[in-house]
């Protein structure tokens, strides 16, 4: 595909959409892949936070919690995969 900068100069197909969404989403999963991985480095950390949130944050404000626990739980989840992996 040409370009002069301002406007391609050919037409965009298909195959050049679905590579740029292929791009997108690697960038996209590997990002959340390391956000995972800084939240929670072990079991430990998971568990802190989360007491933390139960206790403090989120005492009276149980469907939150919820939301914020199963979220928290699909980060572990992804760190814990991610670690068995490097290692």
């Amino acid at each position: 595909m040409k370009d002069n900068n301002l406007v391609s100069t050919s037409t965009i197909t298909w195959k050049d959409i679905e590579k740029a969404q292929n791009k997108i989403m690697v960038h996209y999963v590997a990002r959340y892949k390391t956000i995972s991985i800084m939240l929670f480095p072990n079991e430990d950390s998971y568990k802190k936070r989360i007491a933390r949130y139960s206790r403090e944050w989120y005492e009276n404000k149980s469907e939150l919690l919820k939301s914020v626990e199963n979220s928290y739980k699909l980060y572990y989840e992804l760190s814990k995969e991610e670690r068995t992996n490097i290692e």
